[in-house]
C-alpha cells in the first residue's frame, strides 16, 4: 500500500509562501508556532471524537500501547497545555501533516491556531476574525463564514429530558433535518434501529448466585441497567419527537445576523436564562466581527451547525471559499478536563484544510516572486560568494546561478562583471555601493508590482 502525501503538483515555493503569509498574519495576533508530536497515544484523540473520526484514525500497537498518527492538532495542544500546568493564556499556531484513512489519501496539510485559557465573546471573535481575515490576506475574495452554537443547542435540548446517549444521537444526526433526502422521518426510523427498543427479555437462565458472572464482558447488573435504560428511552420517545420538532424549526433559522438572531431569540423560552445568556454572548461575538472589519454580508448565522469533533461546547464555525469548505473551528472548554485538568479549561481554535485552501488560490500565487539571482562565470565563483554574503548581510535574499544555467521565471537578476562590480537593470555598482544596489532592486520590485 502506498501513501499519498500532501499534493506535490503545487510547487514547494508556493506552499512555503502560503505558510509564511499565514504565519506572519497570526503573529500579528500574538500566536507563536508550536511543534507537536506526529505520533501520540490513540486514546488522546478518542476523547470526544465523533464516529467519523474514530472510523478513519490510523492506529498501530507498539509495546502493548495503542498509538495513532495525529488526525488533528487540538487534542495534542490541549494535552501539552494541561501537562505543563500552564496558568497563563496560550496563543499557539501550527502547520503540518495530519492523517486519516480516507479513500487512500492518508496525509493532509492542516494550518491553524488554538487560544487556550481565555473565555469570552472577544476571544471567540478573535479566532473567527483571524481565520477569516487570513483568507483575505492570501488574496481570496469570495470567502464567507457560517457560525453556529452547539452549546446553545445542548442547553435547549435540556427541556426535553433526553438521556445523554439520545442527545448525542440527535446532535450527531442533526444535519438530517436539513437534508431533503432524509429529514424527520429518516431520523426517527434510524433511531428505532439503534437498539433503543424494548424487545429484549432478561436472561432467565442466570440465577441469583450468578449475578456477578459476565456475559460478553458485562455483569448481570450491567445487563439489568442496560435494559432499564432501553425501557426509559422507549418511554421518552414522545420527548424525542418534541425535540426533533423543535430542532427542525431551529435549523431553518439560518441567514444574515440581525434577522436570524431576532428570530432565534423568539424560540428560546423566556424562563431559560442560561440559553438567553448563551445567545447574547453569541450575538456579541458576531457584533465584534464587524468591529474588526468583517462585513455582515460575509457572515451567516446557522443555528443548526454541528462539527465532526464532539468536543465542541460553545460556538462553532465553518469557512467557505465560494462553495468549498476550507476550514472551521469553535470553542471546546471541556476538553482540558477530559484530558487531565482538574477543571474545565477555556479554549477555542480553528483549522484550515490545507489542500482545499491551496486549490482555491490563483495559479499565479504559486509562481516565484521577488527572487534575486546573481549570475556569474565559473571562474568568478569566489567573487560571487563574496558579493552574495554581503547582500544577505543587508537582509536581501539572493541565489547564485552560473551563467550557463537557465534563469527561472519571475526572477530579478544581476550579473557579476568582475570582483568589484555587478550590473543590474542597465546600471553598474561597485562593491562599496552595495546600499545603492539594494535600493535599486527594491525600487524596481515595487514599481513592477
Amino acid at each position: 500500500m502506498s501513501l499519498n502525501p500532501i499534493p506535490r503538483d503545487l510547487n514547494g515555493t508556493g506552499i512555503s509562501r502560503v505558510l509564511s503569509v499565514l504565519n506572519q498574519h497570526m503573529q500579528l495576533y500574538g500566536y507563536e508556532l508550536l511543534e507537536l508530536p506526529v505520533i501520540d497515544r490513540a486514546d488522546l484523540f478518542l476523547i470526544k471524537a465523533g464516529d467519523q473520526i474514530i472510523n478513519h484514525m490510523l492506529t498501530f500497537d507498539r509495546q502493548n500501547e495503542q498509538l495513532a498518527l495525529r488526525p488533528e492538532f487540538t487534542a495534542s495542544a490541549t494535552h501539552y497545555f494541561v501537562a505543563n500546568n500552564s496558568a497563563n493564556v496560550a496563543r499557539w499556531q501550527f502547520a503540518g501533516p495530519v492523517f486519516e484513512d480516507n479513500l487512500n489519501e492518508y496525509e493532509q496539510l492542516a494550518i491553524g491556531a488554538e487560544l487556550i485559557g481565555l473565555s469570552g465573546s472577544y476571544a471567540d471573535a478573535e479566532v473567527i476574525a483571524m481565520s477569516a481575515l487570513g483568507l483575505e490576506t492570501l488574496g481570496v475574495p469570495n470567502w464567507r463564514v457560517s457560525i453556529g452554537h452547539v452549546g446553545l443547542i445542548r442547553e435547549l435540548l435540556q427541556q426535553f429530558n433526553l438521556d445523554l446517549r439520545t442527545q448525542r444521537y440527535l446532535l450527531h444526526n442533526l444535519t438530517a433535518l436539513q437534508d431533503t433526502t432524509r429529514g424527520k422521518q429518516w431520523l426517527l426510523n434510524h433511531f428505532d434501529k439503534q437498539d433503543f427498543k424494548t424487545g429484549e427479555s432478561l436472561p432467565t437462565r442466570i440465577s441469583y448466585s450468578d449475578q456477578t458472572a459476565t456475559m460478553g464482558g458485562r455483569t448481570y447488573d450491567d445487563i439489568i441497567k442496560r435494559m432499564d435504560l432501553k425501557k426509559q428511552r422507549a418511554a421518552d420517545r414522545d420527548n424525542l419527537l418534541a425535540a426533533i420538532d423543535f430542532m427542525e424549526d431551529w435549523c431553518q433559522l439560518s441567514g444574515e445576523p440581525h434577522q436570524t438572531f431576532a428570530a432565534l431569540m423568539k424560540k428560546i423560552p423566556s424562563s431559560n436564562q442560561a440559553a438567553i445568556s448563551l445567545a447574547n454572548s453569541w450575538e456579541e461575538a458576531v457584533r465584534l466581527l464587524g468591529v474588526q472589519g468583517i462585513a455582515a454580508s460575509k457572515i451567516s448565522v446557522n443555528p443548526g451547525l454541528i462539527r465532526t469533533w464532539e468536543y465542541y461546547t460553545g460556538f462553532v464555525f465553518d469557512l467557505y471559499v465560494d462553495n468549498v469548505h476550507v476550514g472551521g473551528g469553535g470553542r471546546y472548554d471541556e476538553l482540558g478536563r477530559l484530558i487531565g485538568s482538574i477543571e474545565d479549561v477555556p479554549a477555542v481554535g480553528f483549522t484550515y484544510y490545507g489542500k482545499r485552501l491551496l486549490n482555491t488560490l490563483s495559479p499565479s500565487y504559486f509562481e516565484s516572486h521577488e527572487r534575486l539571482i546573481l549570475r556569474f562565470d565559473d571562474n568568478d565563483a569566489v567573487s560571487s560568494v563574496r558579493w552574495a554574503t554581503q547582500i544577505r548581510s543587508h537582509g536581501q535574499g539572493v541565489e547564485l546561478l552560473p551563467s550557463t544555467q537557465k534563469l527561472p521565471a519571475n526572477a530579478k537578476f544581476a550579473t557579476l562583471q568582475n570582483d568589484q562590480m555587478v550590473s543590474y537593470s542597465g546600471k553598474t555598482f561597485n562593491f562599496d555601493q552595495i546600499q545603492q544596489f539594494l535600493t535599486e532592486i527594491n525600487r524596481s520590485v515595487h514599481s513592477d508590482g
